[in-house]
């Protein structure tokens, strides 16, 4: 298996060197109608209508997954909004060294790290205030269409919807859209197709992405390519597509291996 080699900073194999950049924040003067689309970001996004502090109980659950993560900052969306008018966040990157893993590898890592790997379609999605009020997320309403692991705990069956939290959206608050990108977690397009691996949640009963430095967690599929989604080093690399029949018949060979000590990640 050919192996792969990125550079995202001159540091030693094996170390792990997390550092982040500080989050940027851009802001207008303009007031948007609710729900309309915002085009300033990377992709078109819908924004969702939403008012402070009014959410379901698991929307409230889910808004505290990222708790104590580098989204908290000193700083509160609404305050922003106030001051600034429209406001777009830049969630943090994290800097990786050079890292050199075959592909097979990065898939046991991946499968033995995650709960559920499954393939679905995006049926909706809405955006929201982490608990924090700094950042925002976006629940994402996912239609199970292939179970190629499933979870003990929490099994999901073909056909399932299951609501998948991951950082970053647009919502619009106060006449105003607050548009959040984290390019870790690159936002999943309405009716889009992925591979997803990832990890129950018991407290918020929910799956949510692995969500780690080093690997990618969601793969985009059309057509016979499938495509890394965020900016990840591993397993294909930022945007990087290969033939996805190829693929899936590596994951699922990954899937089917033991798991030894050294293939769980801390």
């Amino acid at each position: 298996m050919t192996k792969y080699r990125f550079g995202l900073a001159a540091v030693s194999v094996g170390v792990i060197l997390i550092t982040f950049i500080t989050v940027r924040i851009a802001t207008s003067q303009h007031t948007n109608k609710p729900g309309q689309k915002i085009t300033g970001m990377k992709q078109e996004e819908e924004a969702t209508p939403i008012q402070l502090g009014v959410m379901t109980e698991k929307q409230k659950k889910r808004s505290k997954l990222f708790k104590g993560t580098r989204y908290e900052r000193g700083y509160k969306v609404a305050d922003l909004v106030a001051k600034k008018g429209d406001v777009q966040l830049w969630g943090p990157l994290s800097e990786v060294p050079l890292y050199d893993l075959p592909l097979n590898e990065s898939l046991l890592k991946l499968g033995c790290n995650t709960d559920l790997v499954v393939i679905g379609s995006t049926k909706s999605k809405a955006s929201h205030i982490i608990a924090a009020g700094t950042f925002l997320f976006t629940d994402y309403e996912i239609t199970v269409e292939e179970v190629l692991k499933n979870s003990g705990s929490a099994p999901v069956r073909q056909g399932q919807d299951i609501t998948v939290p991951r950082s970053g959206g647009v919502v619009t608050l106060n006449g105003h859209n607050v548009t959040a990108l984290d390019e870790e977690q690159s936002p999943l397009k309405k009716g889009g197709r992925y591979l997803l691996f990832l990890k129950y949640e018991p407290l918020a009963e929910t799956y949510r992405p692995f969500g780690h430095a080093l690997f990618d967690d969601t793969f985009l599929i059309h057509d016979n390519e499938i495509t890394q989604i965020s900016r990840k080093p591993l397993p294909l690399g930022w945007k990087k597509s290969t033939e996805v029949n190829a693929f899936l018949k590596e994951v699922g060979n990954a899937l089917t291996q033991p798991c030894q000590p050294g293939g769980f990640l801390r």
